[in-house]
């Protein structure tokens, strides 16, 4: 299947049912509920790294118990990136075959833990985070936590530090690096105006009917975020494929010898 046809995929109006069996070998019961709920965000991301924006739980909950957790998972961060790939052709958004995923995910991923710990876990929960919420500033904030935690760079550290990472991970010519560096540089403004003040706060309407300025001020975001999202996909993927538990970045020095 090809992002075309995906993102021109029509999906049934209908809300279905999945069924989801949860068993354990031990004597005391523990929080099966707990364990399933958990397994279906796990479900969520192997699903759209291995196809961008097939599995989408926006409004989902789950049923038959006398709790029934609500465990909505948008994939407006999936469709965003395959969108831009569609658009530009890059960066390149692909499909993986779900078993390498799958094999992939135990490695980083281990049972219902709630705290992450290795630098992918952490850009994962970040993602749920972004997928659990509707359009706001919050996920440029969560979006460059995901991109800390997948590039290491020391929260605070040099911007140019975070985006020549990115472009080593991608691969990136000098055409492609230097949209690398605009695009982050407009997420990065953004993020600064919230965290540090100055960011022009909306209402949470949003409702350009009764204000002109809503619209300017969603697009804003949405235009900023659709890159950097197809770069965190495209550069989770990249680590996928090429089989890494999460990717290591050394630095050298070289030295330049004077021409006599």
């Amino acid at each position: 299947m090809s992002v075309d046809r995906l993102l021109l995929a029509k999906f049934p109006k209908r809300p279905s049912q999945n069924l989801i069996h949860v068993t354990t070998s031990k004597t005391k019961i523990p929080q099966l509920l707990s364990v399933a709920e958990s397994a279906v965000y796990d479900a969520f991301l192997m699903m759209n790294f291995a196809a961008p924006g097939c599995c989408n739980f926006y409004g989902a909950s789950i049923v038959g118990d006398t709790i029934e957790p609500n465990v909505s998972l948008s994939t407006d961060l999936f469709d965003s990136a395959a969108h831009v790939y569609r658009r530009q052709a890059w960066p390149k958004i692909g499909f993986i075959d779900l078993q390498t995923v799958i094999g992939w995910y135990k490695t980083v991923r281990h049972g219902a833990s709630q705290i992450p710990s290795n630098p992918i876990e952490r850009a994962l929960f970040a993602i749920l985070h972004i997928s659990k919420i509707d359009i706001s500033p919050v996920e440029v904030i969560w979006l460059f936590y995901a991109f800390e935690s997948l590039l290491q760079t020391k929260v605070g550290e040099n911007f140019a530090s975070l985006v020549r990472r990115l472009c080593l991970l991608l691969g990136t010519n000098d055409e492609q690096s230097n949209i690398v560096r605009r695009k982050m540089r407009e997420l990065y403004d953004i993020r600064n105006a919230i965290v540090h003040g100055g960011y022009e706060i909306t209402h949470p309407k949003r409702d350009d009917g009764l204000d002109k300025r809503a619209e300017e001020s969603v697009m804003r975001i949405l235009n900023a975020v659709d890159y950097g999202y197809a770069f965190l996909v495209a550069a989770i993927q990249t680590t996928i494929i090429k089989g890494w538990t999460f990717p290591r970045f050394d630095e050298i020095v070289v030295g330049h010898a004077s021409q006599k």
